[in-house]
């Protein structure tokens, strides 16, 4: 199965996509992103095997996306790391100054369930939408609706500051 971001800030034309491509017997699409940093960060969380960008969008266009993701590439590829935009060359010293700055941000009581619970372990492993669905015995969409709950109570917008808000904040740890 093709898995397929379709990236446009017309809902019109994201529909159109999504009805043809999922009409299709071997793909689907897996999100939509109105705007090329939403795009990005959607790429992160749903790892896509296709991204269908449009090239005329607000917050990172279509060409500046393609640009950030050549870089990406080429950084990754051989090994590199890219954390939050930019290539790094030392992860465990980012890391650790990542964690120090989310030690010194303030955190109300975070309450999830035992479900949500789970899905964040297995985040922090390391664990795909997929991976988690698997191990969990849910659909990658229940995972996602999961994640969508745990990121709008700890207030985190990817699943490295999920990782790391876990790490610091709810006790889990790295298996």
């Amino acid at each position: 199965m093709i898995r397929i971001l379709v990236a446009d800030d017309h809902p019109v034309v994201c529909l159109g996509l999504r009805h043809l491509l999922n009409g299709q017997p071997d793909s689907t699409v897996v999100g939509e992103a109105a705007d090329g940093r939403d795009a990005l960060t959607q790429i992160a969380n749903l790892r896509p095997d296709v991204l269908l960008l449009g090239l005329h969008m607000p917050n990172l266009p279509g060409l500046d996306t393609r640009r950030e993701l050549a870089d990406c590439i080429r950084t990754v590829v051989p090994g590199g790391y890219r954390l939050r935009g930019r290539a790094v060359t030392n992860l465990v010293t980012e890391l650790e100054t990542l964690v120090r700055s989310q030690r010194d941000a303030p955190v109300s009581r975070v309450q999830l369930t035992p479900r949500e619970m789970e899905v964040v372990r297995q985040v922090v492993i390391g664990g795909t939408n997929r991976d988690i669905a698997t191990q969990l015995g849910i659909t990658e969409d229940t995972v996602k609706r999961h994640l969508t709950h745990v990121f709008d109570k700890t207030g985190v917008s990817s699943r490295l500051d999920l990782a790391l808000f876990a790490l610091k904040h709810l006790g889990l740890a790295v298996v």
